[in-house]
């Protein structure tokens, strides 16, 4: 592969891969809204994982991750 292939090759991967931490970002943004995180969080202020959980009806696992 010449250097200017793999320069592209490296630019394109590159690319793709922020593209996908962008798509896993909003993917948690838009569970974290249907779940009601955010809503709990803008009502009750700073709590730990197991609050927040309580509050909204999750897993405490599942809302740490």
């Amino acid at each position: 592969m010449s250097e200017a292939s793999q320069e592209k090759l490296d630019a394109f991967l590159g690319k793709m891969v922020g593209d996908l931490g962008a798509i896993a970002t909003g993917a948690g943004v838009l569970l974290g809204d249907r779940l009601g995180l955010f809503k709990a969080l803008r009502e009750g202020g700073k709590m730990t994982a197991a609050e927040l959980s309580t509050r909204t009806g999750t897993q405490e696992r599942l809302v740490r991750e």
